[in-house]
């Protein structure tokens, strides 16, 4: 066995319930759209199960056209999810 730890595990273990939003009711539809086509305010289905719903909008991440960075700045958490322009993620809006 390897001594390299499972970091997948360990966040997931460390993070428990704080990266999904359970006490919030699911959306009843859910749009595939790409990472370009989000707007602020949409909820955002995360290719790992993680949900976040888009606060702010950091274009060209890191001075690269092609990667952007999706923002939740709530009372409850700060997330930042970095993701190519061209990904494809599930969207629900209000």
């Amino acid at each position: 066995m390897s001594d390299v730890p499972n970091y997948r595990l360990l966040a997931r273990h460390t993070l428990g319930s704080a990266d999904k939003w359970e006490d919030e009711v699911m959306a009843d539809s859910w749009t595939t759209m790409t990472a370009a086509d989000v707007q602020v305010g949409d909820r955002l289905r995360l290719a790992t199960g993680s949900e976040l719903t888009v606060s702010r909008i950091e274009p060209e991440l890191l001075g690269m056209d092609g990667l952007v960075a999706f923002i939740e700045d709530t009372s409850e958490r700060w997330f930042k999810q970095p993701m190519p322009m061209a990904a494809q993620v599930e969207v629900s809006r209000a």
